[in-house]
């Protein structure tokens, strides 16, 4: 008899056991599959990331966004949008932990953890929240908002995508025309009297629809290629910005072995230099204009260096 109720007590228990697990089971999954980022993204004039005891401030200057802190540049614009359409789809899953002693444990706490800010064009913050490490799944990361208790498993943005360093959110473009508007292109090769070198000069102008070196027309895939190449120049990384001018004598801009000046409509001109090599391979680059040193891969540069016989239109 002891026996048998010690049977039924033992079955009461585990089903017990069983309905709290499956309201558990079931209260999580209700609150999870959503988005809860309730983002206007049209209206977003302001970001702000914590990381690392740095904080990160990009805003929006009419169409374009900037970087104002730690310092002030072109934001990459691309990845701009793609942060702000992220954070857009975000979706929680389950809920992991309400147990603020395991934050450390997921970095959803405010020293490891990433935490981004949204304010919109009235200055009011819209969206706040911290970004964990990475969940066992390789898939999903743990999600916290700063206010609440509940950590999630979220999808939609990863740790790495907000967790870089100034450098990578900056604007990697050192030259972006339209080539309707070229008019002139010079590439000249400056050269040393000390070494007997003579200054070098290959000026390429448009008359009407055809690009001439002199009186002969230039081999127009060829040109488009180099023009192509000249016009979507990008950095692959930059000189810091507080190098003063005599640190800067180092990279040889002031006695470049590449300078191209491009002539546009509406007399607008451009002009660009190209110094040493560094140990990675990569040149010295400076745009007319602009103090930063820009470093740029050399094949990239090799593509730009050009002479006369490589352009001529070849007939048969």
């Amino acid at each position: 008899m002891k026996i048998r109720n010690l049977i039924v007590l033992v079955t009461v228990f585990l089903g017990l056991c069983l309905i709290a697990g499956f309201y558990h089971y079931w209260s999580n999954k209700r609150e999870g599959t959503q988005c809860f980022i309730n983002l206007d993204k049209e209206d977003v004039s302001k970001i702000e990331i914590n990381r690392k005891e740095e904080v990160f401030v990009f805003e929006k200057k009419e169409t374009l966004w900037q970087i104002v802190k730690p310092l002030e540049y072109r934001a990459d614009q691309a990845l701009m949008v793609n942060l702000i359409d992220s954070v857009g789809n975000i979706t929680l899953e389950a809920v992991i932990s309400t147990n603020p002693q395991k934050y450390e444990k997921f970095k959803v706490d405010q020293k490891e953890g990433i935490e981004v800010k949204f304010y919109n064009k009235e200055g009011e913050k819209t969206v706040d929240f911290i970004l964990g490490k990475m969940g066992t799944d390789y898939l999903h990361y743990y999600f916290r908002f700063p206010d609440k208790q509940k950590v999630y498993l979220s999808k939609g943005v990863s740790r790495n995508f907000v967790d870089k360093e100034v450098e990578k959110w900056r604007d990697k473009t050192i030259l972006a025309l339209n080539k309707d508007a070229l008019e002139e292109i010079s590439i000249i090769y400056p050269g040393s009297d000390k070494k007997g070198e003579k200054r070098e000069e290959i000026k390429v102008t448009k008359k009407e629809d055809k690009w001439l070196l002199g009186e002969e027309e230039v081999d127009s895939n060829v040109w488009d290629s180099y023009l192509n190449n000249l016009t979507r120049l990008n950095m692959d990384d930059l000189v810091s910005d507080s190098r003063t001018v005599e640190d800067k004598k180092e990279f040889g801009l002031q006695k470049p072995s590449l300078q191209i000046k491009i002539k546009l409509k509406d007399n607008q001109e451009e002009e660009i230099l190209v110094g040493n090599k560094n140990e990675k391979n990569q040149c010295y680059v400076q745009r007319k204009g602009i103090e930063t040193i820009f470093l740029v891969s050399s094949y990239k540069i090799d593509n730009l260096k050009k002479k006369s016989a490589d352009l001529i239109k070849k007939t048969d």
